[in-house]
């Protein structure tokens, strides 16, 4: 549905048909945005008992970031994967961030998850779909892990070892958690090409948050959002695959 001042309201069920938005120019403001709100709470979940042996509780998650203006992003999943996107963003810029929707939404199916390339010149919307998307599996990921029957978590949450990811900031941002069994023992992130004073500052809290959180879902440090939401998405990628 597209009307009004060019609200945008995308649908994307399994498989997305049509074609990507041409690349075009957005500029981003010098302060990074604010970030992400976090995550909301499950919509419409499945028993717990469903969640035994799979990445996620099903049901449809709701989480909110923000690009040129609020973006909120609604993830459909069952036990392991995502079955439907659905991404709004009425405030994004006609033409740019608007275009950039229906691509973004094929690109998170395609991925089945946050770790997306993007559209060229909507940095700020594909951000905030990236934010938005990884809070949103993160819920999907601990209602799985709360839901998991004691005996389960008995055996171990993870295969011990050091897990490495990499996600985008301002430039490429890795990182490498060290898990035992049931929890994570280190976090390194590397992030050179990150702001001086902003994301490169953040560096350091960032990881103090994962070590603290335990996990992905972690505040964040205001002003470094590209940075965070790095960080966000390469620990989960770490985690997931460090998953047991």
């Amino acid at each position: 549905r597209l009307g009004g001042n060019a609200v945008a309201d995308f649908v994307i069920f399994g498989r997305i048909a049509g074609s990507s938005a041409a690349g075009v120019e957005e500029a981003a403001p010098a302060e990074e945005a604010a970030p992400a709100e976090e995550a909301a709470p499950a919509e419409e979940a499945a028993p717990a008992e469903e969640a035994a042996g799979g990445l996620y509780v099903p049901g449809t998650y709701t989480a909110e970031a923000t690009g040129m203006g609020p973006v909120t992003v609604k993830v459909t999943v069952d036990a392991d994967a995502i079955t439907a996107v659905e991404i709004d963003g009425p405030g994004e810029t006609p033409g740019i961030g608007l275009a950039a929707i229906e691509p973004l939404g094929e690109q998170v199916m395609a991925a089945q998850g946050a770790e997306i390339d993007g559209v060229t010149g909507a940095t700020l919307t594909s951000t905030a779909v990236r934010t938005a998307v990884a809070a949103a599996l993160a819920e999907a990921a601990a209602q799985a892990e709360e839901a998991a029957p004691a005996e389960e978590a008995a055996g171990g949450l993870y295969v011990p070892g050091t897990y490495t990811a990499e996600a985008t900031g301002m430039g490429p941002v890795t990182v490498k958690v060290t898990v035992d069994e049931s929890s994570i023992t280190a976090v390194e992130i590397d992030g050179p090409g990150e702001t001086p004073g902003i994301g490169l500052a953040a560096i350091e809290p960032l990881g103090e948050q994962v070590m603290a959180a335990q996990s992905a879902e972690i505040d964040g440090v205001t002003g470094a959002t590209l940075t965070s939401t790095a960080v966000r998405t390469a620990v989960a990628a770490a985690l997931a695959e460090a998953a047991a």
